[in-house]
């Protein structure tokens, strides 16, 4: 006689186990386990604020790096020329200028 016998309990237990598994991949991105190349725990995620003269530089520098992801731009100017060196600056076109690159390195438009 065979005393190997399988409970409902451990059914749905053994179950359940094996529905996660099989489900896992569909519910995390591949870019979440490393697929891209930079793992996430390697990657540099930030906010930009106060993009005007050095900021919007800094804004366009660290962002071209594979391990650099940005998140926000913040600053009370939408825009303009009135900064150090009279070139634009501020808000709009930092964010402009963060959205394109990434728009070039996806390969969209």
């Amino acid at each position: 006689m065979n005393n190997h016998s399988l409970t409902r309990r451990d059914f749905l237990k053994k179950s359940a186990i094996t529905a996660g598994a099989v489900a896992f991949p569909y519910f995390i991105p591949a870019s979440a386990l490393g697929a891209d190349g930079v793992n996430p725990s390697d990657k540099i995620v930030v906010g930009y604020w106060g993009t005007g003269s050095q900021g919007s530089g800094n804004a366009k520098g660290f962002t071209g790096k594979s391990d650099v992801q940005a998140v926000a731009v913040c600053d009370v100017n939408p825009g303009g020329t009135n900064y150090a060196g009279n070139r634009l600056a501020g808000r709009e076109p930092t964010i402009k200028a963060i959205e394109d690159m990434y728009a070039k390195q996806k390969g969209a438009g």
